[in-house]
């Protein structure tokens, strides 16, 4: 059928007819084939009665006249077993059966947006993420003239995760171009909650990027607007993730009391939702700006509440990740021993289970505590290491921070010539990232190093 339409439809857990459903979601006539995803969620194979299934055999005289087009169901081979015991007369009807070989997690890592969620996207090492980057982009290559409405959805979300790895990477005026697409594609839609949800979930990610240039008060508006919105569609969660993103603005403009407002609201809301994963979250940022406000004790019991709930979650990296918060605070309260203590379990967990970006956190926390005792040497391999790490996985924050200090280090060493390449791609890393002021204070040292060179 070549020209011809391609519709895919959705059915989910809340599907009780799936012929009245498609119809619903494609409407009824020949217009082009349908593709059909979902019909497992509605029927678990473990499940004692199959009543969706049942429908479907009941429901197959109506096929051919309600929905005179080619269907396309994409189902797990299980699924054919449970389709022939329980709706046999709709199977019998069937054109061809086709099967594809089930593919492995690494041929998926591409493809999958569930595989690229979350912190395994913040420590992706650098070429997977160009080879996710590479997938996004031949899926958005596409047309998107009368788009339907999954099709719609699926390149409003393709979009938001292109920008997110690209911010990830400093590429903020890519990322901000993908964000303005996805903004377009809102244009000319009539308003619904599917619209209004994603238009707050895109104010979010816009947010994100102004954060990041230092918009700070820009940052501010588009989260307020992203929580007015969650707030009208009663999304308490995402209202809930909005307003810790708030917060973290007000903190980072010194606004401690009213980002401390932000937070305590956010937990009360994952209380209240009973997710403890989030309580746990905003526990420790309510602890950073008790550190902040120069209450280092009720920071340390904050921490540690938090770190008895990822225990009890069995969660080991975000254990390690709570045992650097509770080493800084040693440290800023001049227990070293104590600090160093913490950073060698973190930096245990974090090797034993592969978290490469945590080893380099770890590793880069360490080498300031060896500095602050004069030990470069010491500080010198640690920094190596934790931007061998941040390097290869392109995090582009850490590259021009990690490196603004190896620098300085190798240049306190005499290792001129290194000092000045690295330092040179901390600088433009602070300049892709729109930190102007950061990326002068680097190139003011770069200024100084030729200088006595020359000299």
């Amino acid at each position: 059928m070549p020209g011809a339409e391609i519709v895919t439809a959705e059915l989910d857990e809340a599907t009780v007819s799936p012929l009245e459903e498609l119809v619903k979601q494609v409407g009824e006539g020949d217009r082009g084939p349908v593709m059909v995803v979902g019909l497992e969620t509605s029927c678990p194979s473990a499940a004692p009665e199959q009543p969706v299934l049942r429908a479907l055999n009941l429901s197959r005289p109506e096929w051919p006249e309600r929905l005179p087009r080619p269907v396309v169901l994409w189902v797990p081979e299980y699924l054919l077993k449970l389709l022939a015991r329980e709706a046999p007369d709709f199977l019998d009807w069937r054109s061809d059966t086709l099967y594809f070989a089930e593919p492995t997690v690494e041929e998926l890592r591409p493809l999958d947006s569930r595989l690229w969620g979350g912190a395994a996207r913040l420590s992706l090492p650098l070429e997977e993420r160009l080879e996710r980057l590479t997938e996004l982009r031949s899926r958005l290559a596409g047309p998107v003239e009368d788009l339907d409405p999954v099709a719609r959805a699926a390149r409003q979300n393709w979009l938001l995760e292109l920008a997110d790895h690209l911010m990830l990477l400093g590429e903020t005026g890519a990322a901000e171009d993908a964000l303005r697409e996805a903004e377009e594609l809102l244009e000319g839609w009539e308003s619904s909650e599917s619209v209004q949800l994603y238009s707050a979930q895109l104010a979010l990610y816009q947010g994100r990027l102004l954060a990041g240039r230092g918009e700070v008060q820009k940052a501010a508006e588009v989260f307020q607007n992203a929580r007015a919105g969650f707030k009208a569609l009663d999304k308490e969660r995402e209202q809930a993730i909005a307003t810790g993103a708030l917060a973290q603005l007000k903190a980072q403009a010194g606004n401690i009391d009213e980002a401390l407002r932000l937070h305590k609201e956010a937990l009360s809301v994952y209380e209240h939702l009973g997710d403890v994963r989030s309580r746990a979250v905003t526990l420790g940022n309510l602890a950073q700006l008790k550190a902040q406000a120069g209450n280092i004790d009720e920071a340390l019991r904050l921490h540690k509440e938090r770190m008895e709930i990822f225990d009890r979650l069995g969660d080991v990296r975000e254990r390690a990740v709570t045992l650097g918060d509770l080493a800084r605070l040693k440290a800023q309260a001049g227990n070293i021993d104590e600090a160093r203590a913490f950073n060698e379990e973190r930096l245990g967990i974090v090797r034993r289970i592969g978290y490469s970006e945590g080893i380099a956190n770890a590793q880069f926390d360490q080498a300031q505590l060896d500095l602050g005792e004069g030990s470069v040497k010491t500080a010198i391999p640690r920094l190596a290491e934790a931007w061998a790490i941040l390097s290869k996985s392109g995090r582009i924050v850490g590259i021009a921070h990690v490196g603004a200090l190896r620098g300085q280090v190798l240049a306190a060493a005499g290792q001129t010539v290194e000092a000045l390449e690295v330092l040179g791609q901390s600088e433009a890393a602070f300049r892709r990232l729109g930190r102007t002021q950061e990326a002068d204070e680097v190139a003011g040292r770069i200024a100084q190093l030729k200088e006595g060179r020359a000299g």
